[in-house]
């Protein structure tokens, strides 16, 4: 198991337990019948894990995100002078709170060049086809094609990792509320600022010392430009090597096979020769900013399969017939039950009916 964390609030309330605690022990326990230890995203879940009885050092190690070890034992995060004329990349989440929503929103203002890093599925068909918008209008996330950062053309929605990373060696600044967004920046080599939203991102971001700012401390007054002259955006380089090498010592206590057992600088990475013979597909940009004909290539390309999706569910409702059998036998149950009940009361109050004649009787 290479990397779990505990999905709990920014402050989780370690102490009170959770409804699947049960559910964790039974999970890890079962995991360590063939594991030696159990890699952990941070300190957080490592608490929580001391907390249901698992040994710190041995059933569980902290080696967080294995993401960040992507490009092996160093990080060189690049001395970019950031300006207003920046390419700057934003990523968000619509589970941010409205104050962090509302910085991100100043701050690609603040950074005309910017473009908007979404990740949602939903997100991809708005992109490429226009439609439907992912929610009701919004003033402080792009949520329709009328949004002035999808009809600007300001938006970018990659199908791939070489294609981001690429994307973002060019960028001078990555900021947002999404961890991989940021992560995918920092091992680019890109200056990022995370905005941890939950234990799970604050948990990384604290372990791998990844430049962020938490959500209370940002206010109305809060400026983009400000933030980029206090933090120290090689923060997460001074970590990595001590972090590195926790993670190797992680696959080798586990008997994982790795391309570092030798050397620290492999010269054969057997996933970059594959991804070497394939030809990437290149992000999808807004169909607001296409020409005519690739519009009208999109819909008759969209379109059709869309409804062919949707049609083959109404032809085929094997899923709903079966969710519509399994509540009716459900309610066939119940009933069932309810009628032994009665039965059951039925001959209590008879027996009870019984003793009471049969006192008053004798009075």
């Amino acid at each position: 198991m290479i990397g779990v964390g505990l999905r709990a609030p920014f402050e989780p309330k370690l102490n009170e337990g959770f409804e699947f605690d049960e559910d964790v022990k039974a999970f890890v326990s079962a995991v360590l019948e063939k594991s030696s230890t159990i890699g952990l995203r941070g300190e957080i879940t490592s608490k929580y894990l001391t907390r249901l009885g698992f040994r710190e050092g041995i059933d569980h190690t902290v080696i967080g995100c294995p993401s960040m070890y992507a490009f092996g034992r160093e990080l060189n995060i690049r001395e970019t002078n950031i300006t207003k004329d920046s390419i700057v990349s934003v990523n968000s989440s619509r589970l941010s709170p409205k104050n962090v929503l509302d910085f991100i929103t100043r701050g690609m203002e603040e950074y005309p060049n910017h473009y908007f890093i979404p990740q949602w599925l939903k997100e991809m068909k708005l992109v490429y086809a226009g439609s439907p918008a992912i929610a009701e209008s919004a003033d402080n996330y792009p949520v329709k094609m009328s949004d002035p950062t999808y009809m600007n053309n300001r938006v970018r929605f990659f199908l791939n990792v070489p294609t981001w990373l690429d994307f973002l060696r060019q960028a001078d600044l990555s900021f947002g509320a999404r961890l991989h967004g940021n992560i995918t920046a920092t091992i680019a080599g890109t200056p990022s600022i995370l905005i941890p939203k939950d234990a799970r991102m604050r948990e990384l971001a604290e372990y791998h010392q990844l430049t962020h700012i938490m959500a209370h401390d940002i206010t109305d007054e809060t400026r983009l430009s400000d933030l980029i002259e206090k933090v120290d955006f090689q923060s997460p380089a001074k970590r990595q090597a001590e972090n590195f090498d926790k993670f190797i010592s992680f696959l080798n206590k586990n008997n994982l096979d790795h391309i570092y057992k030798d050397t620290m600088t492999p010269a054969n990475v057997p996933l970059e020769e594959k991804l070497s013979k394939i030809e990437l597909l290149p992000p999808i940009t807004p169909i607001s900013g296409c020409t005519l004909e690739e519009m009208v290539q999109r819909w008759e390309t969209y379109y059709p399969l869309e409804e062919a999706k949707n049609g083959k569910a109404l032809k085929n409702p094997k899923g709903k017939d079966k969710t519509i059998k399994e509540l009716q036998d459900k309610l066939a149950q119940k009933d069932k039950t309810i009628k032994k009940l009665q039965g059951t009361l039925n001959r209590k109050s008879v027996r009870l009916a019984l003793k009471t004649a049969n006192m008053l009787a004798r009075k």
